[in-house]
């Protein structure tokens, strides 16, 4: 089990919630990917950012997930200035230790751990729990959580996100799960009240990265960027 106090791992906190929270809302749009192909993922990282994105979540997956972040949280801060780089499928307090000592700048969660939450409060990071039900809700609000994660969204509804916005009107939703590059997609759940949406294959298509199109990338996370926008835009 890692021990938290070995180690300042206060220091490594380089952004306020509040800072990850309104970057992640501005967006609209949450990317999230993993490949064990450092140079795969690169490519994704420079495409998102020259096209406007400013916090990626890249997923724990995988054996080499945790050597191949911190080399890429040291190319971020080299390359991308201004690019939050979280983690993903953090499950447990021990793993999200181990990404916040190696730099991670917000951990993201498909559940709700409170000892996750509460490593990432001793941390000085910020915390994006998963929800599915009012009772996690509830919970993930009661310890400090000011936005979550709605997972699997495809295996909820927009209608979910309306109800709870009335007795949690100060929580930020990021729903994620399903979601299509479409404005289908997007707009349903924007229009529900999420602030933001997560999306991960079906935006990184094996053909655009096996022929690293990145004109073809760039223009689709574009497109997301201003369907949020209109999405918005047609809120009564």
């Amino acid at each position: 089990m890692t021990n938290l106090t070995d180690g300042d791992f206060g220091s490594k906190a380089t952004i306020t919630e509040n800072k990850a929270i309104r970057q992640i809302v501005e967006a609209g749009i949450l990317p999230l990917y993993f490949n064990k192909d450092i140079e795969v993922m690169k490519f994704v990282l420079d495409v998102s950012y020259t096209s406007g994105i400013r916090v990626f979540e890249f997923m724990n997956r995988g054996g080499n997930a945790l050597d191949l972040f911190s080399k890429l949280i040291t190319y971020v801060k080299s390359h991308l200035p201004g690019m939050l780089l979280g983690v993903g499928t953090v499950c447990e307090a021990e793993s999200a230790a181990k990404y916040i000592n190696a730099g991670a700048q917000l951990i993201i969660a498909p559940n709700l751990n409170l000892q996750v939450g509460a490593v990432c409060e001793i941390c000085n990071v910020p915390w994006i729990p998963g929800v599915f039900t009012p009772t996690e809700l509830y919970e993930a609000k009661s310890h400090g959580a000011k936005i979550v994660k709605l997972f699997p969204a495809n295996l909820s509804s927009p209608d979910f996100i309306k109800s709870m916005k009335g007795p949690f009107s100060d929580i930020d939703f990021i729903a994620t799960g399903g979601i299509t590059p479409d404005i289908e997609s997007i707009g349903e759940w924007i229009s529900a009240g999420a602030s933001a949406v997560g999306i991960g294959s079906s935006l990184f298509s094996d053909k655009i990265l096996l022929m690293k199109q990145s004109n073809d990338l760039a223009s689709i996370i574009i497109s997301c960027l201003a369907m949020v926008k209109v999405a918005r835009q047609n809120i009564k």
